[in-house]
């Protein structure tokens, strides 16, 4: 019974690595599954937010977070409504382990899926959020052709400090 449970698991870890290993060799082969056309935006995101964990500067990873999110830490799970929120959190998401994981982070080492791009895993996930009319409802780029390009931005749309950060962050050169 355990070996079978134990043989289904290493199955299904595998199926899931599929989409995220199976994307292509350059950066943006590895970014069109997440809809993103070029990953010079996606090296100039990683680099200020890296720049921005690298100072603690809680205010510009605020800037580069769409809200509303929910945020999962070992505390449980957040929902996070306004930047300042994510502010007077800040040393609680973003824990040794996780700055860790966010600064070792290599463009040509980023993970897609349909639904964003994986920093450490999945610890971060990142994708074009629709910027348009006020009031309309925010969209995500996944596979989608965008008309307008000024209308999209690259945003953090999900923070999950689970299992795999801090083997990340431990595995960190």
């Amino acid at each position: 019974m355990f070996l079978r449970a134990r043989t289904f698991l290493l199955a299904f870890l595998v199926i899931l690595a599929l989409p995220i290993a199976s994307n292509g060799n350059t950066p943006n082969q590895r970014l069109a599954i997440a809809g993103i056309p070029d990953s010079a935006n996606v090296k100039n995101f990683l680099a200020r937010l890296q720049d921005a964990i690298r100072s603690s500067n809680a205010n510009a990873v605020a800037s580069m977070v769409h809200y509303p999110i929910k945020v999962f830490t070992k505390l449980g799970g957040v929902q996070i409504e306004r930047p300042n929120q994510l502010i007077q959190q800040f040393s609680t998401i973003f824990d040794s382990n996780m700055r860790k994981a966010i600064l070792c982070q290599k463009l040509d080492e980023l993970g897609a899926t349909e639904y964003g791009v994986l920093i450490a895993n999945g610890a971060i996930y990142f994708n074009l959020v629709f910027q348009g009319e006020s009031g309309e409802a925010a969209r995500y780029a996944s596979n989608r052709l965008m008309s307008d390009e000024k209308l999209w931005k690259l945003q953090i749309i999900a923070i999950n400090d689970g299992l795999t950060v801090k083997d990340v962050a431990d595995n960190c050169r």
